[in-house]
């Protein structure tokens, strides 16, 4: 985690997922193009090893991009929203007005269209970064997502980066680590630094949620 705090100014980092290595993507982009090559050129037990090999080769691609989220969940874009939020790259709307939404579920009024926290989605330099919330009292809040992230990413593992953030920014949310009994993590602020596992699921979404917007935590980042 790399955080900076001073009477004005806080940049806060999640360290949440692991990093996508571009040479690794690039090495398995070869592996399966070279047993496509041999493949084409046998007989159909030898395809079947392909098949198996190529396989095999992209799940252990994906468990490093996805190790949140449920292996089923697709990287489906959401559907258009009718909100927009000034400051704020298109392809966040949904998420920021989702968590409007899941605020309001909580009994807590949210509004993120008023152009006070910006958000973009570009190229974070830092290894291991894929989210950022950048926080200013005398000037307007920015959340970055990390481009390479989003470009992998299922939409509930960008929902997770987008709400962590957003977490910081606008709940004012420190990180709040710990695990349960299983190593879990309990919250969603977790740093991803701690040795508890975050499952960010649709089995554990809603108990997640329900503490990020627990009043009790809200504004801890400066206590």
């Amino acid at each position: 985690m790399e955080l900076s705090n001073s009477k004005h100014s806080a940049i806060i980092t999640f360290h949440f997922f692991p990093p996508h290595n571009k040479r690794k993507l690039k090495t398995v982009r070869k592996q399966t193009y070279n047993l496509w090559r041999k493949a084409t050129s046998t007989n159909l037990y030898e395809m079947r090893n392909f098949l198996v090999a190529v396989f095999s080769i992209l799940v252990f691609s994906a468990c490093q991009k996805d190790s949140l989220d449920e292996m089923s969940n697709t990287n489906q874009e959401p559907q258009i929203q009718a909100k927009s939020y000034s400051g704020v790259q298109n392809a966040l709307w949904p998420y920021f007005q989702r968590f409007e939404e899941e605020a309001a579920f909580r009994g807590l009024t949210i509004d993120l269209a008023n152009g006070a926290i910006e958000g973009i989605i570009r190229e974070i330099p830092q290894d291991h970064v894929a989210g950022s919330c950048n926080y200013n009292s005398q000037r307007t809040d920015l959340v970055t997502i990390d481009k390479e992230f989003w470009d992998y990413s299922s939409d509930l593992n960008r929902e997770a980066v987008v709400f962590h953030e957003l977490g910081h920014c606008k709940l004012i949310r420190d990180h709040r680590e710990g695990g349960d009994a299983s190593g879990n993590c309990i919250s969603l602020m977790a740093s991803g630094t701690e040795n508890c596992r975050q499952l960010y699921t649709q089995a554990f979404r809603n108990d997640l949620l329900d503490e990020l917007f627990d009043p009790r935590f809200q504004g801890d980042w400066f206590d």
